[in-house]
């Protein structure tokens, strides 16, 4: 296997997403088992196959060790270069490419991050709307509401972080996951002082806007929202 460009570090794993243009290699998954298996021309590939909210991700480093292919890693795209399997009675052997464009760098944001970092913030805007009906209505806080918006929150924000390939993605999945612990702690404050029964913050009408914790963290939100919408890294001092 074949590597350039110096872009893998120690731990990280490239996947490619599964598509049409794979079917020239004689590539399919096997849908009948309990755990799905990558098949590469009729060769089960352990532990190749990686589903992340409803999409199948191919671990690359196994698939080109599967086609017998070289796998070519530059800064701005990764090449996997194999031998199409010939059709009945037919000519010499073709290479087929498979290439996977990684971004330019220049600040920008990877396009699977972007998405899994949208999810991320979203489910943080539900968490955060319950939270903030508990003060504005004084509603009891029963039964595992709470945990149960923090746990989605949490595995929307891991689920980003797997996707931060680049040294961009990554430093924004270190403002998302600010943005998470902000969110957090204030929603354990409010729902600790709502069952303990202190009164103080749900009858005062001005209790939303004079929160400097939840302003925070409205203001982390929008900033997250707007640069990762852009598709461009920057940073912000709300996130800190």
């Amino acid at each position: 296997m074949k590597t350039n460009g110096g872009l893998w570090r120690p731990g990280m794993i490239a996947f490619v997403m599964l598509g049409a243009g794979l079917a020239t290699v004689g590539l399919a998954v096997a849908q009948n088992t309990p755990e799905r298996t990558l098949v590469v021309n009729g060769k089960p590939v352990s532990g190749a196959l990686t589903e992340i909210q409803g999409r199948i991700f191919v671990d690359l480093q196994l698939l080109s060790q599967a086609l017998g292919a070289t796998l070519t890693i530059d800064p701005n795209r990764i090449t996997l270069a194999t031998i199409a399997v010939p059709a009945a009675g037919n000519a010499p052997q073709a290479t087929q490419q498979l290439t996977a464009v990684m971004p330019a760098g220049g600040g920008r944001l990877s396009t699977n991050f972007r998405a899994a970092a949208i999810s991320a913030l979203g489910e943080m805007r539900e968490w955060q709307g319950a939270v903030e009906s508990v003060i504005t209505t004084g509603v009891p806080v029963n039964g595992p509401w709470p945990q149960d918006y923090r746990d989605r929150a949490e595995s929307a924000v891991n689920q980003a972080k797997v996707f931060a390939m680049t040294d961009e993605d990554q430093s924004a999945a270190r403002l998302l996951q600010n943005e998470f612990t902000y969110l957090r702690d204030w929603s354990e404050t409010v729902v600790t002082e709502r069952r303990n029964l202190n009164a103080s913050r749900f009858v005062d009408p001005n209790a939303l806007k004079n929160d400097t914790a939840l302003a925070k963290i409205t203001g982390c939100g929008r900033f997250l929202a707007g640069m990762i919408s852009s598709g461009e890294y920057s940073d912000s001092g709300s996130c800190h």
